[in-house]
């Protein structure tokens, strides 16, 4: 593998001012007529260890530079360009993403679908009132006053939806209808219960005070 300058991807940063490249290639072989993949790894200088595993870098070696000098028996690259970094995992910045996201959805819970808007417009007045406390966050009655009305209005569109179904009854009349379907129900299956189709009570316990 000729040249002086190759890019490669960091699989190892153990060592202190020393990372370990690994540099990808292929080669031609004449007496299979096919191209190889090899893998060289090098030890390259770094200086700010800022490199960690997953990083694709750019090394150059030492001894084309002015001042040549080979930096130890099995180092002579130097890490000149980090090209890109990978994400690593941080637990604390983890930590914060996880509460934020268990927070929002806590919250969209407690508020449902209905009140977002009210409860953004109530954190806006609140932060507008008092600038001691968090912008957005709703207090607790607020939230129960949200609940309350939202409650209130699935209840009327339910009447509603009930009334039209009947024909434009009042309020009363279609209590009436409901407490004679119950009533008509349990008379029907009294009545069935006395001829007898199958449906027989349970016949009582014996009580625990008989003789045996």
């Amino acid at each position: 593998m000729g040249g002086s300058v190759f890019v490669g991807r960091v699989v190892s940063n153990r060592m202190q001012k020393t990372a370990v490249v690994a540099v990808h290639y292929a080669i031609w072989v004449p007496k299979y007529k096919v191209y190889q993949k090899r893998v060289s790894r090098h030890q390259a200088h770094d200086e700010k260890q800022a490199c960690v595993v997953g990083d694709i870098v750019r090394i150059q070696a030492t001894r084309n530079l002015p001042t040549f000098r080979r930096l130890s028996k099995h180092k002579s690259y130097k890490i000149t360009d980090i090209i890109r970094r990978t994400s690593v995992y941080d637990p604390l910045e983890a930590a914060r993403i996880a509460a934020d996201h268990d927070a929002s959805r806590r919250k969209q819970q407690t508020l449902g679908p209905g009140g977002a808007a009210a409860a953004a417009a109530a954190g806006e007045e609140g932060a507008a009132v008092g600038e001691g406390g968090r912008a957005g966050a709703p207090s607790a009655l607020e939230v129960a006053r949200f609940k309350v009305e939202e409650t209130a209005q699935r209840l009327q569109a339910l009447r509603n939806m009930y009334l039209k179904e009947m024909g434009g009854t009042s309020g009363a009349a279609a209590a009436a209808n409901i407490s004679g379907s119950s009533t008509a129900t349990k008379s029907t299956t009294g009545s069935l219960l006395q001829k007898g189709f199958g449906l027989k009570p349970r016949p009582a316990a014996p009580s625990s005070s008989s003789s045996t």
